[in-house]
């Protein structure tokens, strides 16, 4: 399974597409709400990473591939179901994501005590 980063879209991927599938493997990708063909205009985090979970619930994947805030994602849902998976590649994590839960603590009204572990 492919997930993208925020931003970003399953395209991205592109270039690794046809080395995964070169075996007979299969692909599973999407494009998150409000991101590449999704007809959606607005979104969340938190609906993208119940998006992942709801992908982790219904399968098997012997190999998940995350880029940027994908990665998060993919750890939030992965983490709430206890998934485990065979092989996980991080093409790279979120460089922004304490800037990210910032402006989700602004956006939600929150305080930043929210903020602290």
């Amino acid at each position: 399974m492919l997930i993208h980063g925020w931003g970003r879209r399953t395209s991205s991927f592109g270039a690794i597409i046809p080395e995964l599938t070169k075996n007979g493997s299969q692909v599973i990708r999407f494009d998150s709400p409000c991101h590449g063909t999704s007809t959606k205009r607005k979104t969340s985090f938190f609906e993208m990473s119940d998006l992942v979970k709801l992908f982790l619930q219904k399968d098997t994947y012997d190999l998940i591939i995350t880029h940027s805030m994908g990665t998060v994602l993919a750890f939030i849902a992965m983490s709430s179901l206890k998934y485990k998976v065979n092989q996980m590649i991080v093409l790279t994590t979120s460089s922004r994501f304490l800037e990210f839960i910032g402006l989700a603590v602004a956006q939600f009204g929150l305080t930043t005590k929210t903020t602290k572990l």
